[in-house]
């Protein structure tokens, strides 16, 4: 229940790749049962196939938010009684949002991945929020020291947004303290030569890159990010390098 709260909308095929990776058939029945369960007690709800992906959709419920929340893993940001936990519209959105991490956590070692729920919750607790609500934040160990993290935010632009939109995002960055870089994820090339010319930040460098190719070639996948006030093409591997050094 705690994956699907996080992840607003999740397939039924994601919630195997986040929970267990790889598995057999008996595990995958076994939650199938639990999953038919939840649904029956009104603590999760099914939505229909969002193509490309295969399979029922899932979401909590505002029955599944009063369990969550009386087991100590209640939100700040929405509870049983928030008017619209997920809006169907975004179904598309959150769903490429859990490919992103799902392909991330095949090639790196992530500490945390927080959701956009959690994300939101948190940010209303700390002192010192994140500039913006990103999508996710990745925490990843330092590749000198373990024990040291770095936190990249995670975007997902399907559409691209105006170029005020980006303008108010680089200022955002600009005061930005929580996070060592931004990882935006487009859909084309053309979305991406355009974003990386307009969010771009000193402090919290941004890198721009295809989902398709992050998945298909995961650290190896070229990305675009601006140096020295020039768009240059790098690989996800050493971008993260370079945030780590």
């Amino acid at each position: 229940m705690l994956l699907i709260r996080e992840s607003v909308f999740i397939s039924r095929q994601q919630i195997e790749l986040l929970i267990a990776g790889r598995t057999n058939e008996l595990d995958y029945r076994n939650r199938n049962r639990r999953l038919a369960r939840l649904v029956e007690l009104g603590q999760i709800q099914t939505h229909p196939q969002c193509f490309p992906y295969p399979g029922r959709v899932f979401s909590i419920t505002a029955q599944g938010m009063v369990t969550l929340d009386l087991v100590g893993q209640g939100l700040l940001s929405a509870s049983w009684d928030t008017k619209r936990l997920t809006d169907d519209a975004q179904t598309l959105h959150f769903l490429v949002l859990n490919e992103i991490q799902i392909a991330a956590r095949k090639v790196f070692n992530i500490r945390r991945w927080i959701g956009d729920k959690e994300l939101k919750s948190l940010n209303i607790a700390v002192n010192h929020p994140t500039q913006k609500d990103y999508d996710s934040i990745m925490e990843l160990s330092s590749l000198s020291d373990a024990n040291v993290a770095i936190r990249v935010g995670i975007e997902y632009e399907r559409t691209v947004k105006s170029k005020e939109r980006y303008a108010q995002i680089r200022k955002n960055l600009e005061a930005e303290t929580q996070i060592q870089g931004v990882l935006y994820f487009v859909e084309n090339e053309t979305s991406a030569a355009f974003v990386s010319r307009v969010v771009y930040s000193e402090d919290v460098p941004v890198g721009v890159i295809v989902v398709s190719q992050f998945q298909s070639k995961g650290a190896d996948a070229l990305m675009r990010v601006v140096q020295n006030r020039t768009v240059v093409n790098t690989s996800v591997r050493d971008y993260l390098k370079s945030l780590m050094s």
